[in-house]
């Protein structure tokens, strides 16, 4: 190592920039691509990668015949004298294509026209200008919409443009589809003057009705946030919200209303005897996330949560009334989860019109999947077992009485790697249809209220509309991506669609992370994570380490498959170990998508997060690695990981040395209730979960707030916030480095004005900020000028 205070090597830097995951976006071609079967027929769609930029192609398995979906050509100069510009033929980026009968015509749809071609013919038929959907939500039937005006519901006729109002009596903070202040980008979606669709709304399939929540924010505390960057005049700019901080009395609420545009009639859905109005827990997860109609329409199945996330149920709605009943409630002492992963519905589907319904319950320690009575509410069969995990449903075959799903760790090895099997509904072992010891990508349904506010979107089935195929797209660490088609009965191949080309990206010099699995500090539970090594590793040298950390309860970080090279949520660790650092990655005890045990280990714990157990994975790796220098370790994180990352330094200062700490949730008694569904409720003084008076803090929470350790603080720390900051808001960090500057202890701060939550991921200052502070503390060296 170089000593302290020589230069570093702007080569180093230079390198590390080429890594960065933007820069390293597209160099990996057909690594990404959605696959759309077609709706009468087992051939697909879809956009494949080409030296000049991409083409749509339509594929037969059957026949092992592949074509182009339409003429790039001839579409690219329609285009061309419709808009009044040049359209490059390889450069036609449709969002959807769909297919009449036989696949003879094609309908395009771009940003700014609608295109129908004749596969036939080799000519264009109609070319027009989409209609403005936006704030919209539109009937199946796409001749009518309904969407938000002030606080309140309308419907639109899409055919003669006429309007009228569902709703008279929405009110600020008790209307109809609104977006949660809660959700944690309202000011985002105020300065950006978003316009969505009602939010948490469903139409049935006839188009007959619709469903949707009228939202209560009325008894929520008023919460500044104050805009100091991107204003006029440089007057700050207060935005005030309505939002639950823990403790509070005040809840957010909602009541689902049915529409019922034969009869004119709007109904309020009564809760089940028992349970209350949605709360804000639910709403995380949309009631009607997981909805399913009855094929009459006059029985709506929903997923109904209740606040702490302990209680869930399936809801049965008679659409007449407005009445509802339990069908399948579950309760738990401590995390409730209907799917391992936040970002996903709820792994729940009722099948044969409410007759039987598919479940899941991590009641016997693992996350599997149940068969129910959806009349009696009896449970007939567990469909999966065993110490292993399901995922996602990826499927439900009524007819062949079979399931779809995707699991992890039922085949050895790396657990979190993803597999596709197939059960029987009528009972029996699950059959495995990806051999492959690789993760197999085929992605859960985005939950709904996700899907509505942040853009995900629900992806395309899997497979085909004859139920007899299924895509399947699988990779590792270090081997491109392979999209195949196979078989539902026994998994075998039938179609190779793509294989990813990797060269230009091996060209760049990025080299994959290295797995590595090591004792947790139980010195029994294996944890499993990724090391990024730096060029020269191998040699004399010794490296310091750095903890690329997240900890959050939710999900796993840990890269499993190839695309680790375009994740941006870890700030490209590949790019940072260029700098002369061994960075790993880890997902400890108490994070999701292992066993109930595993994620339970951080309940009622939460401060530690499985900070001991990323120490003791650092401390296995230097033992088997020379090269890695354990006196030397650095942390950084992001949201959850900013506030391990400084709780690291805190509570470990005697292995940490430097941390970077980004957008932290540094008290949880100051932010939203959120925690409480990994922590327990709140108790007070006076045992209730109600704050007696502002400067109270209940006795379970007060050591999560990492100012009470501010005086163990050692080594270097580096503090860095957003003014725009609604998750972990800037007041939080602000109060925390109060109780540092009280202990007398040095720290870094770097407020960015104007930014979000979000728009601080992979910010060039920012990422260059995090370089400098880790080569100058951790390496010694003087970071180049940029």
């Amino acid at each position: 190592m170089a000593g302290c205070g020589a230069s570093a090597d702007p080569e180093r830097y230079r390198m590390a920039e080429r890594l960065l995951p933007d820069r390293l976006a597209g160099t990996v071609r057909n690594d990404q691509l959605s696959f759309h079967w077609l709706a009468d027929q087992d051939r697909l769609w879809y956009r494949r990668d080409t030296e000049e930029g991409w083409e749509f192609v339509l594929a037969d398995p059957a026949s092992g015949a592949r074509e182009p979906a339409f003429d790039h050509s001839a579409v690219a100069q329609a285009l061309a004298t419709f808009l009044g510009r040049a359209i490059q033929p390889s450069r036609i980026s449709a969002t959807r294509l769909a297919f009449g009968p036989g696949a003879s015509t094609v309908v395009l749809h771009l940003v700014d026209a609608i295109v129908t071609f004749d596969r036939e013919k080799g000519a264009v038929l109609d070319l027009r200008r989409p209609p403005d959907r936006r704030g919209l939500l539109v009937s199946p039937d796409e001749r009518r919409a309904v969407f938000r005006r002030e606080e309140n519901l309308w419907l639109k006729d899409l055919r003669t443009g006429e309007e009228r109002a569902l709703t008279d009596d929405g009110l600020p903070y008790f209307s109809y589809g609104k977006l949660p202040d809660y959700s944690m980008m309202t000011v985002l979606a105020r300065n950006a003057r978003m316009s969505l669709p009602p939010v948490g709304a469903a139409w049935s399939p006839s188009a007959r009705y619709v469903v949707a929540p009228r939202l209560d924010e009325r008894a929520l505390r008023e919460y500044p946030i104050m805009q100091v960057g991107r204003v006029p005049g440089g007057a700050p700019l207060a935005h005030t919200i309505r939002r639950p901080v823990l403790g509070d009395r005040g809840d957010l609420f909602a009541s689902l209303f049915v529409f019922d545009f034969a009869t004119g009639e709007k109904r309020e859905v009564v809760p089940p005897p028992g349970w209350p109005e949605l709360s804000h827990a639910a709403l995380t997860n949309s009631a009607v996330d997981s909805g399913t109609w009855s094929s009459d329409e006059t029985t709506l199945y929903v997923v109904w949560g209740t606040n702490w996330s302990r209680r869930a149920g399936l809801i049965a709605i008679d659409i007449g009334t407005g009445r509802a009943r339990v069908v399948i409630e579950e309760t738990a002492q401590t995390h409730l989860d209907l799917n391992l992963s936040l970002a996903n519905a709820a792994n729940v589907r009722v099948l044969r019109d409410g007759a039987e319904v598919v479940w899941f319950s991590e009641r016997d320690g693992w996350g599997h999947l149940y068969l129910y009575d959806g009349t009696t509410g009896e449970m007939k069969r567990q469909l999966t077992k065993g110490p292993w995990a399901v995922f996602d449903i990826i499927h439900v075959d009524e007819p062949g009485r079979r399931l779809i799903f995707s699991a992890g760790g039922r085949e050895g090895g790396d657990p979190y790697q993803r597999r596709v099997y197939r059960v029987s509904l009528d009972g029996g072992e699950p059959v495995l249809l990806t051999p492959e010891a690789a993760d197999h990508m085929i992605p859960g349904r985005s939950a709904m209220a996700l899907a509505m506010i942040f853009g995900a979107t629900t992806p395309p089935s899997a497979v085909s509309w004859s139920g007899r195929l299924f895509v399947d797209v699988y990779s590792t660490l270090d081997e491109p991506t392979v999209s195949v088609v196979r078989s539902l009965t026994d998994g075998g191949v039938q179609y190779q669609l793509e294989r990813a080309d990797a060269s230009a990206l091996w060209q760049t010099g990025y080299r994959p992370p290295e797995p590595f699995v090591a004792k947790a500090a139980d010195g029994e539970t294996d944890i499993y994570g990724v090391v990024y090594w730096p060029p020269d590793a191998g040699g004399e040298e010794k490296f310091p380490v750095i903890d690329a950390l997240y900890g959050g309860p939710q999900n796993a970080v840990t890269p499993h498959n190839f695309r680790a090279y375009a994740a941006r949520n870890l700030f490209g660790p590949a790019a940072l170990s260029q700098l002369g650092f061994v960075v790993v990655t880890l997902d400890a005890r108490s994070t999701a998508m292992r066993s109930k045990a595993f994620h339970d280990y951080g309940y009622a714990n939460f401060g530690d997060g499985g900070l001991a157990d990323h120490v003791a994975f650092i401390r296995q790796l230097g033992e088997r690695h020379p090269c890695i220098d354990t006196g030397r370790v650095g942390v950084y994180g992001f949201s959850f990981g900013g506030y391990f990352s400084a709780r690291a330094m805190l509570r470990h200062g005697d292995f940490y040395k430097v941390a970077v700490s980004m957008a932290g949730s540094h008290d949880y008694h100051g932010l939203y209730p959120m925690l409480s569904k990994h922590h327990g409720r709140p108790v007070y003084a006076d045992g209730s979960a109600i704050r007696p008076d502002d400067s109270a803090i209940p006795d379970n929470y007060r050591e999560l707030n990492n100012s009470t350790f501010a005086a163990d603080l050692s080594g270097r720390l580096l503090l860095i916030a957003g003014d725009l900051d609604e998750n972990a808001p800037l007041a939080v960090t602000l109060q925390f480095t109060e109780s540092l500057i009280k202990a007398n202890k040095t720290f870094d701060l770097l407020v960015m004005p104007g930014h979000d939550h979000y728009s601080m991921v992979g910010h060039p200052y920012v990422v260059h900020r995090l370089w400098d502070y880790f080569v100058e503390h951790l390496r010694c060296e003087k970071p180049p000028p940029w």
